[in-house]
C-alpha cells in the first residue's frame, strides 16, 4: 500500500474589489442602523414635544387666571377698576354691514381684515390700535378673549393663508412647515402666541385668514346702541367670549 499523502488546503484568494465591497456593505448596514435608531428617537421626541408645550401653556394660563381673580377681588373690595395686566390681545367681531360707511371707517376695517359682516380677527393692544378701534366701535363688538375662546376659534374656524390659498388647519405639519423658522411646531403654539401676543404675533396673525363666523343663534339685540346701554356694539370685556361661543 502506498502511504497516505497529506493534502494541504491552499488559501483562497479574495479579490481586493470584493473586500472593499464587503467593507462598504458593513459600513452601510451600520450607518442604516444608526439612522433608523436616530429616526425612531427623533420621531418619538417630535410626538412628545407638542404635549409638553400644551402642559406648559396650560400651567402658565392657570397662573395668569389666578392673578386675574386676585385683581378682580381687590378691585371689588376697594370699589375700583383695574385693567388686567395679562390682557394683551383684543378680539374684534364685525356686526354691521357696508351701508353708509365713512371712508376712514372702511380703511380701518380693511386694516383689521374685517371685510365682511361677522368676520373676526385679533389685534394687539397698544395705543395705535386702540385709537383706530375707537373709529369703528359702532360697527364692531370687541373684548378680551380667554384662552379657551382662542383655542376654539383656531381649531374650529382656523384657516392658513398659503400662497393666497385658504387651507384648513387640520394638522401640526402645516404649522411646522410654514412657521417652523419662528419655532412653531403645533397649533397650540399659535393659540399661545395669539392669546399672549408674543414676539411673532404679527407673523402668526398674517399666517391666518380672518375668521368667518355664523350669525348669533339668538340674533343681536340692538345694533344702534352700545353694549353698556343694552345694545350690541362696543367693548364687552370678558363677555365677548359668550358672544363668540354663540357664533362659532
Amino acid at each position: 500500500m502506498e502511504p497516505e499523502t497529506e493534502t494541504t488546503q491552499q488559501p483562497q484568494f479574495v479579490p481586493e474589489t470584493v473586500l472593499k465591497r464587503r467593507n462598504r456593505d458593513v459600513k452601510t448596514a451600520e450607518q442604516r442602523a444608526l439612522n433608523r435608531k436616530h429616526k425612531v428617537s427623533t420621531s418619538r421626541n417630535k410626538q412628545d414635544e407638542p404635549i409638553k408645550r400644551v402642559e406648559k401653556y396650560v400651567k402658565e394660563y392657570k397662573q395668569g387666571q389666578k392673578s386675574f381673580v386676585d385683581i378682580k377681588r381687590r378691585a371689588r373690595t376697594e370699589n375700583t377698576f383695574d385693567i388686567p395686566s395679562h390682557v394683551k390681545t383684543v378680539l374684534i367681531i364685525r356686526i354691521r354691514g357696508v351701508k353708509n360707511l365713512a371712508p376712514q371707517v372702511k380703511k380701518v376695517l380693511r386694516l383689521f381684515r374685517l371685510g365682511q359682516i361677522y368676520n373676526a380677527s385679533f389685534v394687539r393692544v397698544n395705543r395705535a390700535t386702540m385709537n383706530m378701534l375707537k373709529r369703528i366701535e359702532r360697527y364692531v363688538a370687541f373684548g378680551y378673549p380667554s384662552r379657551k375662546s382662542v383655542s376654539d376659534l383656531i381649531y374650529k374656524r382656523g384657516y392658513a393663508k398659503v400662497e393666497n390659498q385658504r387651507i384648513p388647519l387640520t394638522s401640526n405639519e402645516i404649522v411646522e412647515q410654514y412657521l417652523g423658522k419662528q419655532g412653531f411646531i403645533c397649533i397650540e403654539d399659535i393659540v399661545h402666541e395669539l392669546h399672549n401676543c408674543g414676539e411673532n404675533f404679527k407673523e402668526v396673525n398674517n399666517f391666518l385668514w380672518s375668521f368667518k363666523l355664523n350669525e348669533p343663534k339668538n340674533g343681536l339685540q340692538d345694533k344702534n346702541h352700545p353694549y353698556a346701554h343694552g345694545g350690541d356694539w362696543g367693548n364687552r370685556c370678558e363677555k365677548i367670549n359668550d358672544l363668540l361661543q354663540d357664533m362659532i
